[in-house]
């Protein structure tokens, strides 16, 4: 199966232009609408690994626009089932296991109260993408938000927070993508990031 688009990874030139496509677009993405959209575009381009892992950052970003996270459930239940695709695809990939933490720590924020322990499960996945890609910067900006929304009693707080953001960003001056595919966000999250712990 080759999707919509007629395309698949191991067609590679068509696969590789349909990805670019859709990444022009993610990289301004702001509203509900054009996050589902990705969402669903990135799913019909092919079996690459990529195609599912960016449905599943869409979906994501999806989340990020609902106000009220009570009912989002289902969009993180997509958001699982498209990255645990492209793991099937890729299982030891670092890319893929700070994505799967981003599922997980997107289910304890619909009920912090009841979810708190899955954390540890999150905290994993970003443990398996350090290992597996030491130089990658990406682990430590969803580290830094995890930590910055869970108290110090569980290990979080600013300071954890803090630190975690300094890691991003030195080892985002010497990190390089492998293909102008590869994922390559986090610095705008990490700016957030670094403005909201300073006025704190």
């Amino acid at each position: 199966m080759s999707g919509i688009y007629g395309v698949t990874a191991q067609n590679n030139a068509a696969y590789v232009t349909a990805i670019e496509t859709q990444l022009k677009v993610l990289d301004t993405a702001t509203n509900a609408a054009t996050f589902t959209t990705l969402a669903r575009n990135f799913e019909n381009i092919g079996q690459g690994w990529e195609a599912w892992y960016y449905a599943a950052y869409s979906n994501i970003g999806l989340l990020n626009t609902v106000a009220d996270r009570s009912a989002t459930d289902p969009v993180i239940d997509k958001a699982e089932k498209q990255i645990q695709k492209a793991a099937a695809l890729n299982p030891d990939n670092a890319e893929i296991a700070v994505v799967q933490a981003m599922v997980i720590y997107s289910r304890v924020l619909v009920s912090p109260m009841e979810r708190w322990q899955m954390l540890g499960d999150g905290d994993n996945f970003l443990a398996k993408a350090k290992k597996l890609d030491p130089a990658n910067p990406r682990p430590y900006v969803i580290e830094a938000r995890a930590r910055l929304n869970t108290p110090e009693m569980l290990g979080g707080g600013v300071g954890a927070a803090k630190t975690a953001l300094d890691t991003f960003f030195s080892k985002l001056k010497t990190f390089q993508t492998t293909s102008s595919i590869a994922p390559r966000w986090g610095e705008a999250l990490a700016q957030r990031l670094k403005e909201k712990i300073d006025k704190m």
